[in-house]
C-alpha cells in the first residue's frame, strides 16, 4: 500500500464483543451504530469423563478467542477500512469454574455449568446454612449448577490441586486475565456462585468462613461496565488487537443477551436459546428466586429473574448427531443435500405441521435446571407409534423446548413477572421460524426477534460502548441499536391443543421422576438412588 493509500484509507471505530459459549467462542465487531462489521466462531469441545460430568479445557477458549478476534479484524480490514477498536467486552457461559495457580496457569479442566457431580457438596452447604442460620439471607436454591458446589467438589476430589489454587475464576474472568492480566469478576457472575452477599454486593465472608473457603482466592467484584485494564502486549501479539485497547469487566452470556434483546426494563423479557434456553426477566423486586435463579443485571438497580433450561437446542444437536442423515432428506423428489442440517430439519418439521406432532418430548438430556432442578431427569419421547415419522420427532423436540419455556414462564408469573411483557428471542434458535412460531403457539404469547441476532456478542459491544461513553446508559444503547423486525403471533386454536399436551408434559415428569432416580442409581453401579428436589440433590 502506498503512503497516499494509507492517508486516504477510511478509519472506522468499532466495539468488539467476545462470548465464550458452551460449544464455541464467538467474536463480533460492531460500529458505533450497532451495525455488524464482521463476526466469527470457533468451536471447542466438552468432555464427559464420568456420569454427570461436563468439563472443558480453558486454553481451548483462549485459542478460540485468538482465532476469532484475528478473523474479524482481518475481515473488517478486507473491506478497505482501517479499524480502530475502542474497547472489548467479554461474556461467557456461567457458572463455569476455572482454578489457576500462582503463575496464572489452569490447574485442571474447567468444571462447566452443566456438570452435576456436586450433590454431596450441595448437602454440605445446606447443612451449614441450616446450622449457622445463614440460610435466612437472600440466596439462590442450592444446586450443582452453581459455582460454590463445584469449587467444594474440586477441593474434595483434588485436594492437592485445590491447595495450589491462587485464583478461582469464572470463564469471563479467565479470558479477561489472558487479555489484560486483571483479577476481577462482575456482579452477574458473582450472583451465580452462592457466595454472593446481595445486601453488601460483595463476597459473603460469613459463609466463606463457615465452609472454610478462603476469600483470598476469590477475585474482587466490580460492575460489568468497569474498565478493568488494557490489552497487554502479549495478548496483542496473539489476537491482533492493539496494545492498550480498554478491556471491560463484561458479564454472563445471559446478561449480555438480555442487553442484545433490549431487556433492560420489566416490560421486555429475553429468551436466549442455543444449546440451552435461558429466559430472563428484568426485575426490581428483591425477594428470593424460589424455583428460578436470580442474578444482578448489568443495569444498575435491577436484577434478572431467570429460568434456565439445560438442553433445548442441545436436544436437536443430539438428534443431528445420532439420527440425522442429510442424504435421507427428500424435497421435491430428490436428495436435498443441504449444507445446513438445521435448516433442513426445520423444513422437515414444517412438513408435519401446523398441527402438534402428537409426541411429547422431555428435553432433559443433561438433567434439568429450573423449575424442577433434577440432575437425574433424562430425555423421553412419549407416544411413539409404528407410523411416527422423523419429522414428527424433530417437531416434538422443538415442542419440548417450547413446553420447557412455558413451564418457566408460568413460575415467573407466580413471582410477579407480567404476563403481558414482550418476549424477545435471541441466539441460534431465533433463526428458526418454525421454532419461534411453536413457542408463540405453546406459550400463547407474542414472540418477537431483533433485526439480526448475533447472540451475546452484540450485548457485549453495547456494554463496551456504555463503558467508554458512546452511550449515556444501557437504555440509550438499546434505543439506538436494537431494532425488532419479526413478530410471531399465537394461533388460539393451536394454543388450546398445546395446552392439553402441556398438561401431559408436566404429568409425564411427575410420574417418572422416581424412575429417573432409580435409573441413575443403576448407572452409578446399583447404589441406593438419592431423591432429587428443588434446592439441590
Amino acid at each position: 500500500m502506498t503512503s497516499l493509500d494509507q492517508q486516504t484509507r477510511k478509519t472506522r471505530q468499532a466495539l468488539l464483543g467476545i462470548d465464550v459459549g458452551t460449544t464455541a467462542v464467538h467474536a463480533g465487531l460492531f460500529d458505533r451504530a450497532g451495525v455488524v462489521l464482521a463476526d466469527a466462531t470457533a468451536e471447542h469441545g466438552t468432555q464427559y469423563p464420568e456420569p454427570n460430568a461436563a468439563v472443558q479445557d480453558p486454553l481451548s477458549w483462549w485459542n478460540g478467542v485468538r482465532t476469532t478476534v484475528n478473523t474479524v479484524l482481518q475481515q473488517a480490514a478486507d473491506t478497505g477500512a482501517s479499524i480502530e477498536v475502542l474497547a472489548v467486552a467479554v461474556s461467557s457461559q456461567a457458572p463455569t469454574v476455572v482454578c489457576l495457580d500462582e503463575h496464572g496457569d489452569p490447574l485442571l479442566s474447567a468444571v462447566t455449568w452443566a456438570d452435576r457431580r456436586s450433590g454431596t457438596e450441595c448437602r454440605e452447604i445446606q447443612s451449614v446454612l441450616s446450622r449457622t442460620g445463614l440460610g435466612g439471607k437472600r440466596r439462590n436454591p442450592v444446586d450443582p449448577y452453581y459455582a460454590l458446589p463445584k469449587l467444594l467438589w474440586i477441593r474434595r476430589r483434588f485436594p492437592e490441586l485445590y491447595a495450589r489454587t491462587r485464583w478461582a475464576f469464572l470463564a469471563t474472568g479467565f479470558i479477561n486475565y489472558k487479555l489484560c492480566g486483571a483479577i476481577t469478576t462482575d456482579h452477574s457472575h458473582a450472583g451465580l456462585t452462592l457466595l454472593y452477599d446481595w445486601e453488601r454486593r460483595e463476597w459473603d465472608l460469613e459463609l466463606c468462613r463457615a465452609l472454610s473457603v478462603s476469600p483470598e482466592i476469590l477475585p474482587p467484584v466490580v460492575d460489568s461496565h468497569t474498565i478493568i485494564g488494557e490489552v497487554s502486549s502479549a495478548a496483542a501479539r496473539e489476537t491482533g488487537l492493539t496494545a492498550g485497547t480498554p478491556v471491560i469487566a463484561g458479564t454472563v452470556d445471559g446478561t449480555a443477551a438480555a442487553i442484545e434483546a433490549g431487556a433492560v426494563s420489566p416490560e421486555v423479557l429475553c429468551d436466549m436459546s442455543g444449546t440451552s434456553t435461558v429466559v430472563l426477566a428484568p426485575s426490581r423486586a428483591k425477594g428470593p428466586a424460589g424455583a428460578l435463579t436470580v442474578l444482578p443485571h448489568a443495569v444498575s438497580g435491577q436484577d434478572l429473574l431467570i429460568g434456565t433450561m439445560s438442553c433445548t437446542g442441545g436436544s436437536l444437536k443430539w438428534f443431528r448427531n445420532a439420527l440425522w442423515s442429510p442424504a435421507a432428506e427428500v424435497d421435491g423428489g430428490g436428495s436435498n443435500g443441504a449444507a445446513n442440517p438445521y435448516e433442513a430439519m426445520d423444513r422437515e418439521a414444517n412438513r408435519v405441521g401446523p398441527d402438534p406432532s402428537g409426541i411429547v418430548f422431555l428435553p432433559y438430556l443433561m438433567g434439568e435446571r429450573s423449575p424442577i432442578w433434577d440432575s437425574d431427569a433424562r430425555g423421553v419421547f412419549f407416544g411413539l407409534q409404528a407410523d411416527t415419522s422423523r419429522g414428527q420427532l424433530i417437531r416434538a423436540i422443538m415442542e419440548g423446548g417450547a413446553f420447557a419455556l412455558r413451564h418457566n414462564l408460568e413460575v415467573m408469573e407466580h413471582q410477579g413477572v407480567s404476563g403481558d411483557a414482550e418476549i424477545r428471542v435471541v441466539g441460534g434458535v431465533a433463526k428458526s421460524r418454525t421454532w419461534c412460531e411453536l413457542k408463540a403457539h405453546v406459550a400463547g404469547r407474542t414472540i418477537v426477534a431483533p433485526r439480526a441476532s448475533f447472540g451475546a456478542v452484540f450485548g457485549d459491544a453495547l456494554l463496551a460502548g456504555f463503558a467508554t461513553g458512546i452511550y449515556r446508559d444501557l437504555a440509550e444503547a438499546v434505543e439506538q441499536s436494537v431494532v425488532v423486525t419479526r413478530r410471531y403471533e399465537p394461533d388460539p386454536a393451536l394454543h388450546e391443543q398445546y395446552s392439553r399436551l402441556f398438561t401431559v408434559y408436566k404429568e409425564l415428569y411427575e410420574n417418572t421422576k422416581q424412575q429417573f432416580a432409580s435409573l441413575a442409581g443403576y448407572r452409578a453401579g446399583g447404589k441406593q438412588p438419592v431423591n432429587r428436589h428443588a434446592g439441590g440433590e
